[in-house]
């Protein structure tokens, strides 16, 4: 099927940065099949997994302008001096050029039924920073239409004359005048991606970048290390609105799930600000976790929710799950929890930026384990034995467990969270589930589908069937080669919270299930 693929189309060679991504021609950084290609993406995720090069249709590459970083170097005519190759530490002077292309001039008066009704985009000058395919001329009285030089040369006669003709169709009989221009062009004008292609050796590849406010943070491998610095000055000035940026060292390797952090160019300063939804959200990326990359898993589960819900995040951070739930009214009221002091501290300055009124969001620094077996279980024997009218019964609960390198070993914390409540005589007229994140990693390749299956294996290592049933398993992200991330949505049974088997006898002693409780925040699961 690839090979049928390959052979009914038009090829750019390109090479995956990251599954099911690619460093196509936009403006910034990463390009994403999904959801504009799903069946090519299903088609072509084994391909980028075996490691090899693939071909892909230049015009397919031409639509998918999603957070890509600037159009691919490689325009004969176009080519950013060989001399920046290799440098280390930006000299923006070296990037200085000069192009020289065809220009027709013609009526200024014409130039809207151009643009309007005549076909030229194809053979224009791509924009390129502040040179642009129609300029001004001399004569306030006319323009200047810029041709691209690997199309449109000074012998290109037949061509010209065609050009020509399609302007009259729709402009009628008007002057027009070819000439030669030579323009400079400039380290300004250049964009990101052909910057960087330029001045890392060819075997080397810059992938994508990510950015949180003024901050942009990379994830650079060994083999770009050399070159950390002019990386981190290119992005500095080419990136909007950036003014710190910054590599991750090592990952997450840490209980509070913050990075350890290098700066690379501009401030060191790491408290910004991001808008996501709608919410407003101040943190410090040094000390606190922000993922921008997760901002539609924020919107699916908070979609979820109605003004019935009870919801309760055991690793809430600075508040993505929560504070659009309760500022978009979703819900009425929230228990949220993090470990780490800092998060906490955000949660609640974030929760007074947006307006949300304090006896909304009731805000623990616990343990996710011992969150769970007690502000969540006291709240759900509140809410179990209240008498309320039927109309204001939970519609569910929802406990969000988002720490994915550890979350399922907060799964056996459920297990008899409810028995020092001696509830066991009656039960919920509500769903309770369980939202856990984890990561599903290969050490090989393998096809897609194993990685749905190795995320029910590491939950069933936790919890049974009859304890615990899966609704869904959710495919998040992928974050890397062979690293894939996954929402399992679980529904837990009134037994398996009470201590008790599917018959409704109780198995053994409650207080034995602390044996089962991991040092949670302290295994890392490979």
């Amino acid at each position: 099927m690839i090979k049928t693929f390959l052979k009914t189309t038009s090829f750019a060679v390109l090479r995956f940065p990251s599954p099911k991504k690619f460093a196509f021609g936009s403006n910034k950084v990463t390009c994403y099949l999904t959801p504009i290609f799903p069946k090519l993406q299903a088609l072509l995720t084994p391909v980028y997994r075996s490691g090899q090069v693939l071909r892909m249709s230049s015009e397919l590459a031409a639509d998918q302008n999603h957070n890509g970083v600037g159009e691919s170097i490689g325009d004969s005519a176009l080519e950013i001096p060989e001399v920046v190759r290799g440098m280390t530490d930006l000299r923006k002077d070296l990037f200085q050029t000069n192009v020289t292309l065809c220009a027709l001039r013609v009526e200024s008066s014409k130039i809207s039924i151009i643009q309007r009704k005549v076909r030229l985009e194809k053979y224009l000058f791509k924009n390129l920073g502040r040179i642009k395919s129609i300029s001004n001329a001399e004569d306030p009285k006319q323009k200047l239409l810029l041709f691209d030089p690997n199309l449109v040369k000074e012998d290109s006669a037949e061509l010209k004359g065609q050009i020509e003709a399609m302007i009259r169709e729709h402009a009628g009989d008007t002057d027009l005048q070819w000439e030669l221009r030579t323009i400079p062009i400039a380290f300004e004008d250049w964009d990101l991606r052909r910057i960087l292609r330029a001045v890392l050796p060819k075997e080397l590849d810059f992938s994508s970048y990510s950015q949180a406010g003024h901050i942009v943070h990379v994830n650079l491998r060994e083999n770009l290390l050399p070159f950390k610095k002019v990386i981190g000055q290119i992005l500095l000035e080419k990136v909007g609105k950036c003014r710190t940026v910054v590599n991750k060292i090592d990952g997450i390797t840490n209980e509070f799930r913050n990075f350890e952090l290098d700066l690379l160019a501009g401030e060191d300063n790491y408290v910004t600000e991001v808008i996501e939804g709608g919410v407003r959200y101040k943190l410090d990326f040094s000390k606190v976790f922000w993922n921008s990359r997760l901002s539609h898993e924020h919107e699916r589960v908070v979609k979820m929710f109605d003004s019935r819900s009870l919801v309760y995040d055991a690793c809430a951070g600075v508040g993505p799950f929560v504070l659009p739930a309760l500022k978009k009214g979703r819900i009425n009221r929230v228990l949220a929890n993090d470990l780490n002091p800092e998060s906490v501290k955000w949660l609640k300055d974030n929760a007074s930026l947006n307006k949300i009124s304090p006896d909304r969001i009731d805000i623990h620094n616990l343990d996710a384990a011992d969150f769970i077996r007690g502000p969540v279980a006291d709240d759900l024997y509140k809410k179990v034995t209240c008498t309320e009218a039927e109309q204001d019964h939970p519609s569910g609960a929802y406990v969000m467990m988002n720490l994915p390198a550890y979350a399922v070993n907060f799964l056996p914390a459920f297990r008899c969270m409810m028995a020092r409540h001696n509830c066991s005589e009656i039960a919920p007229q509500f769903p309770i589930k369980a939202f856990c994140y984890l990561f599903a990693k290969a050490h090989e390749d393998v096809p897609d589908k194993w990685y749905e299956r190795r995320a029910k294996e590491m939950v069933r290592e936790f919890v049974k069937e009859n304890e615990a049933s899966i609704d869904l398993i959710h495919h998040v992200r992928t974050v890397s080669s062979r690293k894939e991330m996954f929402c399992v949505q679980l529904n837990l049974s009134w037994n398996f919270l009470i201590g008790r088997d599917a018959d409704g006898v109780q198995k053994r002693s409650c207080e034995d299930t602390d044996s089962d409780l991991v040092d949670s925040k302290r295994k890392k699961l490979d």
